[in-house]
């Protein structure tokens, strides 16, 4: 009797726990749609979708032909709950990408849908604001790293290279940011000797002293 009584009440607690798991992924789910949705009131069926966390499964499943609205993603550098090279794997399955944002010194929070850069986003995508900066791949050559500038928004006023010497990137992992030079078509910078991984971050907007800047890929540094 006790016996059945213990496992009837360890059902209840699994029970219990499955529905605060499902209750809490609905509401995240709705937090991010509720976002979007104030910003598309005049469009009911929600043409983007924001992602600032982990939600490659439903992107590449989606109608089982993966996503096919625009996807913004959002990840903090020290985030501890993605990876920045799941991330960046994730960004490359998702055929509807549309940008991408790594911010340095920044973890992991559910307020990303709440960044001026977001809101600037979903206006540009709906043609009330002009296009963010756009970075695209990445590009090492001996000890100088670049990557193209794919569209430089309202003029791109920073940039930075951001490296990390951890033989294994993780959440703690210290990012060293290194003012970069910005060309017509180009940013680059020397990376110092030992860097084990870099990405680039690009500005054309401040947002009263949220540093919320655009990135280029995540990209690990071969060993030579």
């Amino acid at each position: 009797m006790v016996k059945s009584q213990q496992v009837n009440g360890d059902s209840a607690a699994q029970r219990s726990r499955a529905e605060n798991e499902d209750h809490q992924r609905r509401q995240n789910g709705a937090f991010f749609d509720h976002v979007v949705q104030m910003k598309f009131r005049a469009l009911p069926r929600s043409p983007i979708r924001i992602f600032p966390i982990a939600m490659a499964e439903k992107c590449e499943n989606e109608d089982n032909g993966g996503s096919r609205t625009p996807v913004f993603w959002i990840v903090g550098a020290n985030d501890v709950f993605f990876s920045q090279i799941n991330w960046q794997k994730t960004i490359d399955h998702t055929p509807a990408t549309d940008n991408q944002a790594c911010i340095p010194g920044l973890g992991h929070n559910r307020t990303a849908a709440n960044y001026p850069l977001v809101y600037r986003w979903i206006d540009s995508r709906c043609g009330r604001d002009g296009a963010l900066v756009k970075l695209g791949t990445n590009e090492l050559r001996g000890n100088m790293a670049s990557t193209s500038i794919r569209s430089a928004g309202d003029g791109i006023i920073r940039a930075e290279l951001c490296c990390t010497f951890d033989a294994v990137v993780s959440p703690k992992s210290v990012w060293q940011r290194i003012p970069a030079k910005v060309e017509k078509t180009k940013i680059s910078a020397t990376l110092p000797d030992g860097a084990t991984a870099f990405f680039f971050t690009a500005t054309d907007r401040d947002y009263h002293g949220v540093a919320m800047p655009v990135s280029s890929p995540f990209t690990p540094v071969k060993k030579r």
